[in-house]
C-alpha cells in the first residue's frame, strides 16, 4: 500500500452572506435575480410520489 502524507493545512469553511434585493446592484447584463425571487422548478418523480405529495398538500 502506498504511503500518503497527511494533509498539511485544515480547510476553513467559508462564511457566505446573502445580500438583500435592495443591496444588490442592478446588473441586467448578467440577469441576476434577487435571492427571494420565485422561480419555477421542474423535476421528474415517480407518479406514486406525485400522488402522495398532492394528497398531503391538499390537507
Amino acid at each position: 500500500m502506498a504511503k500518503i502524507a497527511p494533509p498539511t493545512e485544515k480547510k476553513v469553511p467559508v462564511k457566505r452572506t446573502v445580500k438583500k434585493a435592495s443591496e444588490m446592484k442592478s446588473n441586467k447584463a448578467t440577469a441576476q435575480t434577487p435571492p427571494d425571487a420565485i422561480i419555477p422548478l421542474q423535476i421528474k418523480i415517480p407518479e406514486t410520489v406525485k400522488n402522495e405529495f398532492k394528497a398531503m398538500a391538499s390537507i
